[in-house]
């Protein structure tokens, strides 16, 4: 039954307004608002909502509309209201911190900061006392303590009230809670104050400096050497650095990037002072907050310090020490990595929480062990009965995309979206869906892939660039260069704005559907907007001008390369030597050879001289092709599969058994040499039957070059010998070979 209870507010002349309210709605009528309230109206429309839980939002816009009418506000009614609003609604309180503060209000905004900061210890307090929320078994409920946390928290709020009240007649000491209020709110001045007035009553401790230190270590300029000087000021009052005064030097000077003051305080503290703990190798690892790259060297010197020490693993630890690994893209010291983690006990802990999890199951996947992280999801969903919060689901759909596996990972994303309905607007379901989108990538499914988008799209998941730029590869790659235009598009729409893979991508699409006059357009179009290009997008252009047979317009897009400070590669060589052998220019083919790796400071490999060799066994010179081979092995470079099948095409087209025999023998050498067998057998057997075919096999040394090759691991016979032997396989895979190498 739909109970009301109506309570007459105050009466505005000609006209009497009302408010209705339930344990479960607050509803204010229209006319009520049309009028100004008062001060009192005001404060107990506001203590109704918050005892009939009205949404935080029509709080926050009474409150707004509060202090619209009546900008004078006296602190006392708003450190009464403080304490009213902090237990039953975070939000509110957020709003009276920042109109405090910009209000200039600076005693409710310091009272208003402290509170939130016991409201969130008392939440780390009582997070502690239950079951871990994120990895809880299915059916069980969060119990217990919100009555202890309350009165706790109801306490605290009214210490900090009249801690920072200027009408209360209680005159109370500041505290390190001020201070820490203080230090949060970023005032500086009120945090100096502070401290002042705590040194010269003797109540300034330990925590107190260390709370100063984290001021300093977050300002900018000199602030290692003021944390000096407070460090020095510290130890000459007689009290003694704790673990915590360190960490703080050592967090404040990653955050500014300097990575040797971090570690000279380490070294400090293994010299004389106190021990380092979890926390201390944690801010190591997590690096300078995302501004600089861990080194290797660091992760393992942090490792060091675990073992050392013997730093007591927990938790948060092991998720960092994870992270950091994973980051470095390191396989085999990810792999030592988790053998000491299992070493310490963390092979797979119980009762761990999601994070963690999380964590394992992708350190597994960037190890290659898919394996291991699908033993791990059954033991957390099955073993132990939990339910994966939608981030595990996130983690694990990922490594099966990532190991080829879309068909688990579809059916965990169909489980994850019945069980996780409430929460697709999250970033784990907007990962979800981008490795199901290039799970149908990898598959060039680009239908599916448009149609996981448009589901996206439907059920109002955050679409980023990654999953766009993952569309627009599937759509080029398909031909589609429609849809990808489309998709270009659609950033717009979702406030995105494209980056150098997107230009990238959709420039080399163009260039491979022979659209150069789209590719050109858009690569105008990225240098307009300040994205500079890299070897791949010249290297794209290049390739699309050669399709093209543009000579000219190739060596001006060399220019443009060098201009822009990337340097021509092997890529661009055999561009250009493609394009030449195309238009029968072998002159300038040769002149790419012997000018542009001296120039642009590389050596030519192996693709280089084979897309050569092809052009001139296309152009009838077979001979010139032979010398590259005596030349590339001159240089120390040794011939491939594709290298010998152009050649032996080259031969065999020209009925040269003398080349063929050659070949075979460099063949049946460097097979044995490698302990590899180079080609296919049965394109060996068809290149001796074409010498026996030519009656050449006696003059060419037909049956010694047959022992040569018996010897190096081929399990061929005498052609006059062969039964059903495919003859035309030399001409098969030699058009196989220069269709690859062009």
């Amino acid at each position: 039954m739909f109970c009301l209870i109506l309570f007459e507010l105050f009466l505005i002349p000609g006209r009497l307004n009302y408010i209705l309210l339930d344990t479960e709605t607050f509803l204010l009528r229209t006319p009520l608002l049309s009028g100004a309230l008062s001060l009192a109206s005001f404060e107990a429309l506001i203590r109704a909502g918050l005892a009939f839980g009205n949404p935080d939002g029509e709080l926050q816009e009474l409150f707004v509309r509060m202090v619209e009418c009546h900008p004078d506000l006296p602190d006392g009614l708003l450190h009464a209201l403080l304490s009213a609003v902090i237990a039953e609604s975070p939000a509110l309180l957020e709003s009276m911190r920042v109109w405090a503060k910009s209000s200039g209000r600076s005693s409710l905004a310091l009272a208003a900061a402290k509170a939130m900061s016991m409201s969130a210890a008392n939440e780390d307090w009582a997070a502690d006392t239950e079951d871990n929320d994120l990895a809880s078994p299915r059916g069980s409920t969060a119990a217990g303590s919100e009555s202890a946390l309350e009165a706790n928290l109801s306490k605290q709020v009214s210490e900090a009230s009249l801690a920072v009240r200027p009408e209360t007649p209680l005159q109370v000491a500041p505290s390190n809670a001020d201070l820490d209020a203080a230090v949060a709110e970023d005032c500086a001045d009120d945090a100096e104050r502070i401290f002042k007035n705590m040194k010269a009553n003797g109540s300034a401790d330990v925590v107190s400096y260390n709370i100063m230190l984290k001021l300093y270590m977050g300002q900018k300029g000199d602030s290692v050497q003021l944390a000096r000087a407070l460090l020095e000021e510290m130890v000459q009052s007689g009290l003694r650095p704790t673990t915590a005064t360190y960490n703080s030097i050592i967090s404040g000077a990653l955050a500014h990037g300097d990575v040797d003051v971090a570690w000279r305080t380490i070294d400090g503290m293994e010299r004389s002072g106190p021990p380092l703990d979890a926390y201390t190798v944690s801010i190591i690892l997590k690096g300078s907050k995302g501004q600089r790259a861990l080194a290797p060297a660091e992760f393992d010197r942090a490792l060091d310090l675990m073992s050392r020490h013997a730093v007591k693993l927990d938790e948060v630890l092991v998720n960092v020490v994870l992270e950091a690994c994973v980051a470095l893209r390191d396989t085999r010291r990810l792999q030592r990595v988790l053998a000491m983690l299992k070493r310490n006990g963390w092979d797979l802990p119980k009762r761990c929480g999601n994070p963690t999890y999380a964590a394992l199951i992708k350190a597994y996947g960037s190890a290659g062990q898919t394996v291991k992280a699908c033993d791990l999801w059954d033991d957390i969903t099955k073993v132990q009965g939990l339910e994966p919060s939608e981030h595990v689901y996130a983690q694990m759909i990922d490594v099966l995309v990532m190991g080829g596996n879309l068909k688990h990972a579809l059916q965990l994303f169909a489980e994850m979206r019945d069980i996780h309905r409430a929460r697709f607007g999250s970033n784990a379901f907007a990962i979800a869906y981008a490795m199901i989108v290039r799970g149908y990538a990898q598959q060039k499914d680009a239908v599916r892939a448009l149609e996981c988008y448009e589901e996206m799209k439907a059920q109002g998941v955050p679409v980023g660039l990654v999953v766009l730029n993952t569309l627009v590869d599937a759509c080029c790659r398909a031909g589609d260069m429609t849809r990808a235009a489309e998709l270009l598009q659609d950033m717009a729409t979702f406030d995105l704005s494209p980056d150098l893979i997107t230009y990238s991508t959709l420039i080399k699409g163009y260039c491979v559907t022979g659209d150069l006059d789209h590719a050109l357009e858009l690569f105008g179009a990225m240098r307009r907007r300040g994205i500079k290009p890299d070897a791949i997008v010249f290297n794209s252009l290049l390739d699309g001008c050669a399709r093209k047979e543009m000579p000219m317009l190739c060596e001006q897009v060399i220019e443009d390369m060098v201009s822009a400070g990337v340097q021509p590669s092997n890529y661009s060589a055999s561009i250009l030597i493609k394009l030449y052998g195309r238009i029968s220019d072998l002159d300038a083919a040769f002149k790419v050879l012997d000018e542009m790796p001296q120039k642009f400071g590389f050596q030519p490999n192996t693709a280089v001289y084979t897309t050569l060799m092809s052009s001139c066994t296309w152009n009838g010179r077979m001979d010139l092709a032979m010398g590259l081979l005596d030349r590339m092995l001159q240089a120390g470079q040794l011939p491939d599969e594709k290298t010998y099948v152009t050649l032996l095409r080259g031969a065999t087209r020209f009925g040269q058994s003398e080349h063929i025999v050659s070949l075979l023998w460099q063949v049946a050498e460097q097979s044995q040499r490698s302990r590899k067998l180079l080609l296919d057998t049965e394109l060996v057997q068809s290149a001796l039957h074409t010498i026996m075919k030519r009656r050449a096999w006696s003059q060419r040394g037909g049956e010694d070059c047959l022992q040569r090759l018996r010897c190096a691991g081929f399990n061929v016979v005498r052609p006059s010998e062969a039964k059903g032997c495919s003859y035309n396989r030399v001409g098969q895979a030699g058009r196989r070979g220069a269709v690859a190498s062009a």
